[in-house]
């Protein structure tokens, strides 16, 4: 790499980090608050929230390097944000340096390699993977995968090179399930590139031995593994593959619309499903042709289609939804970028090499204009993760499918004190996940709390029957029936709260009071 060729890369470098500057003054939100703070549920007066975030997550993750980061942080710097988004923005810059090594490595020039990681440095899509400190998955999945490719590029012997891109494969896997779809990827590139069965064995042996470990140390803890949730994908859920990837598309060309939990609904008319399957095919016929050539087209090709795979949701992370959509955050196309990037990058190579000194020229100011817009927009999203207020109430007003973001949203308007404005955000909730008795129960404090007594009553009534075992419901309960001035309702509501949990405080008191009363009367 030449002087001027150093120069640029430290430039894209600089430029990466003063357009995410910004997210040093943004908070912890949503997981954030769970997998660092720790934060209790809300209490107020008159009644609590009761419940988590909405549609709740069955299964569980076994992404042991995320935790031990954060556990580590969390003994440096205790939970002072900026601390945590600090180290997500330095696993960004450090994936952009790498991925320029790695696509010089495969066989593209510099100032072509240089255009290609902008791209991934700077589209404001990563912004989810890097603002938001439970991204950080896939930053390490990015950090691990490209580690383990440029191991496999180098010049060593094949059984030190199969090694080391095991060794770097711990990284991607220990940190996201998607981490293992460098499986597919080791096969596939040792079968390709290798012409002997003993140099495929030394290649992919060690990556595939790590890989077993993993799976088998997730199995046992308690409960459901990834094995457990593997499903089978119906014709549905493919075409909604087929249509998620048509919507990346549209949001890799403009970026207008990045909202947080992107779903993509499950089609349900013929014409759609067919769309959708045509679009799927499309797009694995593409990346599969790519993925048979050699050079960097196969490569990135290969990359790309291994790590876009998890979008068909074979693995299903919110069974409350899977019946009508799959879930398609912007964060799991951080990873698959970093190839879309490179495979941009081969065609602008290709662009170059027939274009006259004023086609250049041209080319040179549109990339650059680019790369302003891309870095202006990430710097304005990066600011939309400052807090849960304006995080979830951004993708509220740009129309989100997710009930979680419409609870979500709720729950920081109720911690603000904006009761009414929080209950029309339950109501969205609930009009998007009707059996969630969680959003039914904050629908009814928030409502209580703008004074809505016979609509929280309403709610109630409906959360009860969802979750008719929950204390804290019948408290809740309780409090709403003093407040309507009914005595007796309100001695029965804290009776049976008390018969579920005999260590509510509250209840025993508000108890106690409503006796003395009633001794004082007669």
């Amino acid at each position: 790499m030449s002087g001027g060729e150093r120069a640029a890369a430290l430039a894209l470098l600089l430029v990466t980090a003063l357009a995410y500057a910004p997210v040093v003054g943004n908070q912890l939100v949503w997981d954030d608050r769970a997998h660092i703070t720790l934060d209790a549920a809300l209490d107020r007066s008159g009644g609590r929230a009761v419940g988590g975030d909405s549609t709740a997550v069955s299964g569980r993750y076994f992404r042991p390097l995320i935790f031990a980061s954060y556990a580590i942080e969390r003994r440096v710097w205790g939970i002072w944000p900026p601390g945590f988004h600090l180290t997500n923005l330095a696993l960004h810059l450090g994936n952009v340096a790498l991925l320029l090594v790695v696509a010089r490595r495969s066989g593209i020039a510099t100032p072509f390699a240089l255009a290609g990681a902008a791209l991934f440095a700077l589209h404001p899509l990563q912004t989810e993977a890097v603002a938001y400190v439970s991204g950080r998955t896939d930053l390490l999945v990015a950090s691990g995968a490209l580690l383990s490719c440029l191991a496999l590029l180098s010049q060593l012997a094949v059984c030190r090179r199969g090694l080391l891109a095991g060794l770097a494969g711990v990284v991607a896997m220990a940190s996201k399930e998607s981490g293992f779809a460098l499986v597919p990827l080791w096969l596939w590139l040792a079968w390709r590139d290798e012409r002997s069965w003993p140099a495929r064995a030394w290649r992919t042996a060690p990556g595939l031995l790590v890989a077993a470990a993993l799976l088998t140390a997730q199995s046992l803890l308690p409960g459901d593994g990834i094995a457990a949730q593997l499903t089978l994908p119906t014709w549905r859920s493919l075409a909604a593959a087929g249509w998620a990837l048509c919507g990346a598309a549209q949001l890799l060309i403009w970026p207008a619309a990045l909202q947080v939990d992107r779903l993509t609904a499950l089609p349900d008319d013929g014409a759609a499903i067919a769309l959708g399957l045509l679009a799927l095919l499309a797009a694995l016929t593409a990346a599969g042709c790519g993925a048979m050539r050699r050079g960097p087209v196969g490569w990135w090709s290969a990359w790309t289609l291994a790590f876009v795979l998890p979008v068909a949701n074979l693995v299903v992370l919110y069974p409350a939804i899977a019946g009508r959509a799959l879930f398609t955050p912007e964060h799991n196309l951080y990873v698959p970028l970093a190839g879309i990037g490179m495979l941009v990058a081969v065609g602008i190579a290709a662009l170059w090499a027939g274009m006259g000194m004023l086609q250049r020229r041209v080319l040179l100011a549109f990339g650059a204009a680019v790369a302003i817009s891309c870095a202006v927009g990430t710097a304005r999203r990066v600011r939309d993760w400052h807090d849960e207020e304006r995080l979830f109430g951004g993708a509220v007003a740009a129309g989100a499918a997710s009930p979680r973001v419409w609870f979500n949203y709720g729950v920081a308007l109720l911690e603000r004190g904006a009761f009414a404005t929080a209950a029309g955000a339950f109501e969205g909730a609930v009009a998007r996940a009707p059996t969630d008795g969680g959003a039914w129960a904050n629908l009814a404090v928030a409502r209580q709390q703008a004074g809505d007594l016979g609509g929280a009553a309403d709610a109630y009534a409906r959360a009860i029957a969802l979750t008719p075992d929950d204390a804290q419901l019948f408290e809740n309960l309780g409090t709403l029936h003093l407040a309507r001035g009914d005595a007796v309702a309100a001695q029965a509501a804290f009776t049976r709260a008390v018969g579920l949990d005999p260590t509510r405080r509250r209840s025993h008191q508000a108890l106690a009071a409503l006796q003395q009363l009633q001794r004082g009367a007669e």
